[in-house]
Protein backbone atom coordinates (compact mmCIF):
# COMPACT_ATOMS: atom_id res chain seq x y z
CA UNK A 1 0.00 0.00 0.00
CA UNK A 2 2.84 2.38 0.82
CA UNK A 3 5.34 0.94 -1.68
CA UNK A 4 8.50 -0.93 -0.75
CA UNK A 5 11.16 0.68 1.42
CA UNK A 6 14.34 0.87 -0.71
CA UNK A 7 16.39 -1.26 1.70
CA UNK A 8 14.22 -4.23 0.85
CA UNK A 9 14.00 -3.70 -2.90
CA UNK A 10 15.54 -6.28 -5.18
CA UNK A 11 18.31 -4.87 -7.35
CA UNK A 12 20.36 -6.39 -10.15
CA UNK A 13 22.59 -3.36 -10.74
CA UNK A 14 26.29 -3.89 -10.15
CA UNK A 15 29.28 -1.62 -10.45
CA UNK A 16 32.25 -2.53 -12.59
CA UNK A 17 35.20 -3.71 -10.47
CA UNK A 18 37.66 -0.90 -9.97
CA UNK A 19 40.51 0.12 -7.77
CA UNK A 20 39.68 2.86 -5.28
CA UNK A 21 42.98 4.66 -4.81
CA UNK A 22 41.54 6.94 -2.13
CA UNK A 23 40.77 3.85 -0.03
CA UNK A 24 44.31 2.61 -0.68
CA UNK A 25 45.58 5.83 0.84
CA UNK A 26 43.22 5.49 3.79
CA UNK A 27 44.44 1.94 4.40
CA UNK A 28 48.03 3.16 4.40
CA UNK A 29 47.23 5.90 6.89
CA UNK A 30 45.42 3.37 9.08
CA UNK A 31 48.54 1.19 9.12
CA UNK A 32 50.58 4.24 10.11
CA UNK A 33 48.12 4.87 12.96
CA UNK A 34 48.83 1.37 14.31
CA UNK A 35 52.55 2.24 14.43
CA UNK A 36 51.76 5.15 16.74
CA UNK A 37 49.42 3.06 18.90
CA UNK A 38 52.08 0.36 19.32
CA UNK A 39 54.83 2.90 19.99
CA UNK A 40 54.06 2.27 23.66
CA UNK A 41 55.90 -1.06 23.27
CA UNK A 42 59.17 0.89 23.42
CA UNK A 43 58.31 1.75 27.01
CA UNK A 44 57.90 -1.87 28.08
CA UNK A 45 60.83 -2.75 30.38
CA UNK A 46 62.84 -5.62 28.84
CA UNK A 47 61.01 -8.87 29.48
CA UNK A 48 57.83 -7.11 30.65
CA UNK A 49 54.46 -6.97 28.90
CA UNK A 50 53.14 -3.57 29.95
CA UNK A 51 54.50 -0.02 29.65
CA UNK A 52 55.95 1.92 32.55
CA UNK A 53 53.71 4.33 34.45
CA UNK A 54 53.05 7.66 32.74
CA UNK A 55 54.65 6.40 29.54
CA UNK A 56 52.40 8.67 27.47
CA UNK A 57 54.20 11.72 28.87
CA UNK A 58 57.41 10.38 27.33
CA UNK A 59 56.09 9.81 23.81
CA UNK A 60 57.81 12.18 21.36
CA UNK A 61 55.84 14.92 19.60
CA UNK A 62 52.78 13.94 21.60
CA UNK A 63 51.05 17.28 21.17
CA UNK A 64 51.23 16.84 17.41
CA UNK A 65 50.30 13.15 17.25
CA UNK A 66 48.15 12.75 20.37
CA UNK A 67 45.16 11.49 18.38
CA UNK A 68 47.21 8.72 16.75
CA UNK A 69 48.90 7.73 20.00
CA UNK A 70 45.56 7.51 21.81
CA UNK A 71 43.23 6.15 19.14
CA UNK A 72 45.44 4.37 16.64
CA UNK A 73 43.91 1.04 17.66
CA UNK A 74 40.69 2.05 15.88
CA UNK A 75 42.54 1.53 12.63
CA UNK A 76 41.74 -2.19 12.96
CA UNK A 77 37.94 -1.85 12.57
CA UNK A 78 38.62 0.67 9.80
CA UNK A 79 40.66 -2.01 7.99
CA UNK A 80 37.70 -4.37 8.27
CA UNK A 81 35.23 -1.81 6.88
CA UNK A 82 37.52 -1.04 3.94
CA UNK A 83 37.91 -4.77 3.27
CA UNK A 84 34.14 -5.27 3.25
CA UNK A 85 33.69 -2.46 0.73
CA UNK A 86 36.52 -3.57 -1.55
CA UNK A 87 35.57 -7.25 -1.45
CA UNK A 88 32.02 -6.28 -2.38
CA UNK A 89 33.36 -4.26 -5.30
CA UNK A 90 35.55 -7.08 -6.58
CA UNK A 91 33.56 -10.22 -5.81
CA UNK A 92 29.97 -9.29 -4.99
CA UNK A 93 27.45 -11.09 -7.20
CA UNK A 94 30.13 -12.44 -9.53
CA UNK A 95 30.96 -15.94 -10.67
CA UNK A 96 34.13 -17.77 -9.74
CA UNK A 97 35.40 -20.87 -8.00
CA UNK A 98 36.22 -21.22 -4.35
CA UNK A 99 39.66 -22.45 -5.32
CA UNK A 100 40.39 -19.24 -7.22
CA UNK A 101 39.09 -17.10 -4.38
CA UNK A 102 41.13 -18.78 -1.65
CA UNK A 103 44.29 -19.06 -3.73
CA UNK A 104 44.06 -15.32 -4.41
CA UNK A 105 43.48 -14.54 -0.75
CA UNK A 106 46.23 -16.76 0.65
CA UNK A 107 48.67 -15.67 -2.06
CA UNK A 108 48.18 -12.10 -0.85
CA UNK A 109 48.27 -12.80 2.88
CA UNK A 110 50.16 -15.94 3.79
CA UNK A 111 53.73 -15.49 2.45
CA UNK A 112 54.44 -12.39 4.53
CA UNK A 113 52.59 -13.85 7.51
CA UNK A 114 54.78 -16.97 7.41
CA UNK A 115 58.00 -15.00 6.94
CA UNK A 116 57.32 -12.58 9.81
CA UNK A 117 56.05 -15.39 12.06
CA UNK A 118 59.31 -17.33 11.67
CA UNK A 119 61.33 -14.16 12.22
CA UNK A 120 59.37 -13.20 15.33
CA UNK A 121 59.68 -16.73 16.73
CA UNK A 122 63.46 -16.50 16.34
CA UNK A 123 63.61 -13.05 17.92
CA UNK A 124 61.41 -14.17 20.81
CA UNK A 125 63.76 -17.09 21.45
CA UNK A 126 66.59 -14.58 21.73
CA UNK A 127 64.48 -12.42 24.07
CA UNK A 128 63.78 -15.44 26.26
CA UNK A 129 67.50 -16.21 26.45
CA UNK A 130 68.43 -12.56 27.11
CA UNK A 131 65.69 -11.43 29.51
CA UNK A 132 64.32 -14.66 30.91
CA UNK A 133 60.88 -14.00 29.40
CA UNK A 134 59.17 -13.14 26.13
CA UNK A 135 58.99 -9.52 24.94
CA UNK A 136 55.84 -7.53 24.07
CA UNK A 137 53.55 -10.59 23.67
CA UNK A 138 53.79 -13.38 26.23
CA UNK A 139 51.82 -16.29 24.71
CA UNK A 140 54.54 -17.78 22.51
CA UNK A 141 54.14 -21.50 23.18
CA UNK A 142 53.90 -24.37 20.63
CA UNK A 143 50.08 -24.31 20.65
CA UNK A 144 49.94 -20.65 19.68
CA UNK A 145 52.63 -21.20 17.07
CA UNK A 146 50.60 -24.01 15.48
CA UNK A 147 47.50 -21.80 15.46
CA UNK A 148 49.50 -19.01 13.88
CA UNK A 149 50.73 -21.37 11.16
CA UNK A 150 47.11 -22.27 10.40
CA UNK A 151 46.07 -18.58 10.33
CA UNK A 152 43.82 -19.48 13.28
CA UNK A 153 45.57 -17.67 16.14
CA UNK A 154 42.42 -15.93 17.42
CA UNK A 155 39.68 -18.28 16.31
CA UNK A 156 39.50 -19.94 19.73
CA UNK A 157 41.94 -18.09 22.00
CA UNK A 158 41.59 -14.34 22.62
CA UNK A 159 45.18 -13.51 23.54
CA UNK A 160 47.81 -12.20 21.14
CA UNK A 161 50.99 -14.12 20.44
CA UNK A 162 54.15 -13.96 18.34
CA UNK A 163 53.43 -11.30 15.68
CA UNK A 164 50.46 -9.97 17.60
CA UNK A 165 48.79 -7.75 14.97
CA UNK A 166 48.00 -10.80 12.83
CA UNK A 167 45.09 -11.50 15.19
CA UNK A 168 42.86 -9.14 13.20
CA UNK A 169 43.67 -10.91 9.92
CA UNK A 170 43.08 -14.27 11.58
CA UNK A 171 39.45 -13.48 12.40
CA UNK A 172 39.02 -11.63 9.11
CA UNK A 173 39.75 -14.87 7.26
CA UNK A 174 36.54 -16.27 8.78
CA UNK A 175 34.68 -13.15 7.63
CA UNK A 176 36.04 -13.87 4.14
CA UNK A 177 34.59 -17.38 4.37
CA UNK A 178 31.18 -16.06 5.36
CA UNK A 179 31.31 -13.46 2.59
CA UNK A 180 32.19 -16.07 0.00
CA UNK A 181 29.29 -18.28 1.09
CA UNK A 182 26.79 -15.51 0.39
CA UNK A 183 28.55 -13.28 -2.15
CA UNK A 184 26.48 -14.27 -5.19
CA UNK A 185 23.20 -13.21 -3.60
CA UNK A 186 24.44 -10.74 -1.00
CA UNK A 187 23.36 -7.68 -3.00
CA UNK A 188 20.12 -8.98 -4.45
CA UNK A 189 18.44 -7.07 -1.63
CA UNK A 190 20.08 -4.15 0.10
CA UNK A 191 18.96 -5.45 3.50
CA UNK A 192 21.07 -8.61 3.26
CA UNK A 193 24.37 -6.95 4.28
CA UNK A 194 22.55 -5.32 7.21
CA UNK A 195 21.33 -8.74 8.34
CA UNK A 196 24.94 -9.90 8.52
CA UNK A 197 25.86 -6.74 10.40
CA UNK A 198 23.24 -7.76 12.97
CA UNK A 199 24.72 -11.28 13.12
CA UNK A 200 28.08 -9.73 13.91
CA UNK A 201 26.57 -7.73 16.76
CA UNK A 202 25.03 -10.91 18.17
CA UNK A 203 28.27 -12.91 17.99
CA UNK A 204 30.24 -10.08 19.60
CA UNK A 205 28.31 -10.60 22.85
CA UNK A 206 29.73 -14.10 23.43
CA UNK A 207 33.24 -14.41 24.90
CA UNK A 208 34.39 -17.14 22.50
CA UNK A 209 33.16 -15.35 19.41
CA UNK A 210 33.58 -11.73 20.50
CA UNK A 211 36.50 -10.86 18.25
CA UNK A 212 34.98 -12.69 15.28
CA UNK A 213 31.61 -11.02 15.81
CA UNK A 214 33.21 -7.59 15.95
CA UNK A 215 35.09 -8.30 12.73
CA UNK A 216 31.94 -9.55 10.97
CA UNK A 217 30.07 -6.46 12.17
CA UNK A 218 32.56 -4.01 10.69
CA UNK A 219 33.28 -6.09 7.57
CA UNK A 220 29.63 -6.15 6.56
CA UNK A 221 29.24 -2.47 7.45
CA UNK A 222 31.72 -2.10 4.59
CA UNK A 223 29.52 -4.32 2.40
CA UNK A 224 26.46 -2.26 3.36
CA UNK A 225 28.43 0.89 2.46
CA UNK A 226 29.00 -0.59 -0.97
CA UNK A 227 25.26 -1.30 -1.33
CA UNK A 228 24.55 2.32 -0.43
CA UNK A 229 27.25 3.58 -2.81
CA UNK A 230 25.76 1.48 -5.58
CA UNK A 231 22.46 3.27 -5.00
CA UNK A 232 23.97 6.73 -4.89
CA UNK A 233 26.83 6.45 -7.39
CA UNK A 234 24.81 7.99 -10.23
CA UNK A 235 24.06 11.02 -8.06
CA UNK A 236 27.51 11.81 -6.73
CA UNK A 237 26.46 14.98 -4.91
CA UNK A 238 23.87 12.94 -3.02
CA UNK A 239 26.59 10.41 -2.19
CA UNK A 240 28.87 13.14 -0.82
CA UNK A 241 26.04 14.70 1.18
CA UNK A 242 25.08 11.31 2.61
CA UNK A 243 28.70 10.69 3.57
CA UNK A 244 28.90 13.99 5.45
CA UNK A 245 25.62 13.28 7.25
CA UNK A 246 26.79 9.79 8.27
CA UNK A 247 30.10 11.11 9.60
CA UNK A 248 28.32 13.79 11.62
CA UNK A 249 25.64 11.44 12.91
CA UNK A 250 28.20 8.81 13.89
CA UNK A 251 30.38 11.34 15.69
CA UNK A 252 27.41 12.79 17.56
CA UNK A 253 26.25 9.31 18.54
CA UNK A 254 29.70 8.50 19.96
CA UNK A 255 29.66 11.74 21.94
CA UNK A 256 26.19 11.17 23.38
CA UNK A 257 26.42 7.48 24.27
CA UNK A 258 28.46 5.52 26.77
CA UNK A 259 27.91 1.82 26.04
CA UNK A 260 30.58 0.04 23.95
CA UNK A 261 28.00 -1.30 21.49
CA UNK A 262 26.47 2.13 20.89
CA UNK A 263 29.92 3.61 20.38
CA UNK A 264 30.76 0.86 17.90
CA UNK A 265 27.62 1.67 15.94
CA UNK A 266 28.59 5.35 15.89
CA UNK A 267 32.14 4.52 14.82
CA UNK A 268 30.93 2.22 12.04
CA UNK A 269 28.49 4.89 10.85
CA UNK A 270 31.28 7.45 10.63
CA UNK A 271 33.53 4.99 8.80
CA UNK A 272 30.75 4.28 6.28
CA UNK A 273 30.31 8.00 5.69
CA UNK A 274 34.03 8.46 5.18
CA UNK A 275 34.12 5.67 2.61
CA UNK A 276 31.27 7.29 0.67
CA UNK A 277 33.14 10.57 0.62
CA UNK A 278 36.34 8.93 -0.60
CA UNK A 279 34.46 6.97 -3.26
CA UNK A 280 32.93 10.26 -4.38
CA UNK A 281 36.36 11.90 -4.50
CA UNK A 282 37.91 9.11 -6.57
CA UNK A 283 37.32 10.84 -9.91
CA UNK A 284 39.05 13.96 -8.60
CA UNK A 285 42.35 12.13 -8.09
CA UNK A 286 45.08 12.63 -10.70
CA UNK A 287 47.47 10.01 -12.00
CA UNK A 288 50.39 11.13 -9.82
CA UNK A 289 48.24 11.06 -6.72
CA UNK A 290 46.99 7.59 -7.67
CA UNK A 291 50.57 6.35 -7.81
CA UNK A 292 51.29 7.62 -4.31
CA UNK A 293 47.99 6.39 -2.85
CA UNK A 294 48.37 3.02 -4.54
CA UNK A 295 51.82 2.61 -2.99
CA UNK A 296 50.42 3.43 0.44
CA UNK A 297 47.81 0.73 0.02
CA UNK A 298 50.38 -1.78 -1.22
CA UNK A 299 52.62 -1.05 1.78
CA UNK A 300 49.88 -1.26 4.42
CA UNK A 301 50.04 -5.02 5.04
CA UNK A 302 53.81 -4.90 5.30
CA UNK A 303 53.72 -1.97 7.72
CA UNK A 304 51.21 -3.88 9.80
CA UNK A 305 53.28 -7.07 10.03
CA UNK A 306 56.85 -5.76 9.96
CA UNK A 307 56.72 -3.29 12.83
CA UNK A 308 56.68 -5.92 15.59
CA UNK A 309 59.81 -7.72 14.31
CA UNK A 310 61.53 -4.35 14.06
CA UNK A 311 60.47 -3.49 17.62
CA UNK A 312 61.77 -6.82 18.90
CA UNK A 313 65.10 -6.30 17.11
CA UNK A 314 65.43 -2.84 18.68
CA UNK A 315 64.55 -4.30 22.09
CA UNK A 316 67.39 -6.81 21.77
CA UNK A 317 69.82 -4.23 20.42
CA UNK A 318 69.19 -1.34 22.83
CA UNK A 319 67.87 -3.22 25.87
CA UNK A 320 67.61 -0.87 28.91
CA UNK A 321 68.47 2.14 26.76
CA UNK A 322 65.49 1.66 24.44
CA UNK A 323 63.00 3.78 26.42
CA UNK A 324 65.47 6.65 26.56
CA UNK A 325 66.05 6.59 22.82
CA UNK A 326 62.32 6.26 22.15
CA UNK A 327 61.65 9.64 23.76
CA UNK A 328 63.50 11.38 20.93
CA UNK A 329 61.59 12.79 17.97
CA UNK A 330 64.50 11.69 15.78
CA UNK A 331 64.04 8.11 16.96
CA UNK A 332 60.33 8.29 16.14
CA UNK A 333 61.11 9.62 12.66
CA UNK A 334 63.80 7.00 12.03
CA UNK A 335 61.50 4.23 13.24
CA UNK A 336 58.65 5.30 10.96
CA UNK A 337 60.99 5.60 7.97
CA UNK A 338 62.46 2.18 8.72
CA UNK A 339 59.07 0.47 8.91
CA UNK A 340 57.77 2.13 5.75
CA UNK A 341 61.00 1.36 3.88
CA UNK A 342 61.05 -2.29 4.94
CA UNK A 343 57.37 -2.61 4.01
CA UNK A 344 58.02 -1.17 0.55
CA UNK A 345 61.01 -3.39 -0.10
CA UNK A 346 59.05 -6.36 1.20
CA UNK A 347 56.16 -5.67 -1.15
CA UNK A 348 58.30 -5.19 -4.24
CA UNK A 349 60.87 -7.91 -3.63
CA UNK A 350 58.88 -10.54 -1.75
CA UNK A 351 55.11 -10.10 -1.42
CA UNK A 352 54.30 -9.29 -5.04
CA UNK A 353 56.57 -11.97 -6.58
CA UNK A 354 55.25 -14.58 -4.10
CA UNK A 355 51.67 -13.60 -4.89
CA UNK A 356 52.22 -13.88 -8.64
CA UNK A 357 53.89 -17.26 -8.24
CA UNK A 358 51.20 -18.71 -5.98
CA UNK A 359 48.32 -17.40 -8.06
CA UNK A 360 49.48 -19.55 -10.96
CA UNK A 361 47.79 -22.40 -9.08
CA UNK A 362 44.49 -20.52 -9.05
CA UNK A 363 43.57 -20.96 -12.69
CA UNK A 364 43.33 -18.40 -15.43
CA UNK A 365 43.14 -14.71 -14.69
CA UNK A 366 39.53 -13.61 -14.50
CA UNK A 367 36.96 -11.73 -12.46
CA UNK A 368 38.43 -12.99 -9.21
CA UNK A 369 41.89 -11.71 -10.13
CA UNK A 370 40.76 -8.35 -11.39
CA UNK A 371 43.28 -5.47 -11.24
CA UNK A 372 41.74 -4.18 -8.02
CA UNK A 373 43.59 -3.77 -4.75
CA UNK A 374 41.71 -6.07 -2.42
CA UNK A 375 43.24 -6.00 1.05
Amino acid sequence: MFGRFWLFERTNRTLKPRRYFALDGLRGLAALSVLFWHYQHFFFPPGQHAPVANFSEREPLRQLFAFLYDYGNYAVPLFWVISGFVFSTVYGGREGTSREFWVNRMARLYPLHLLTLLLVASLQALCLASFGSWAIYEHNDPLHFALQLAFASNWFLPESSFNGPIWSVSVEVLAYALFWLVHRRLFERDAYPLALVACGVLLSHFPRTGQLGTCIFYFFVGAASFALWRRLERSRIAAAATGIVLIGAGGLWIYLTASPLARSVGLATSFAGGILLLAYAEEKIGDRQKTVLGSLGDNSYGMYLWHIPIQLALTLLLRDRLAGFAQSSWFLLAYLIAVVSVARISFVRFERPARIYLRRFGGKRGALDAPVAAP
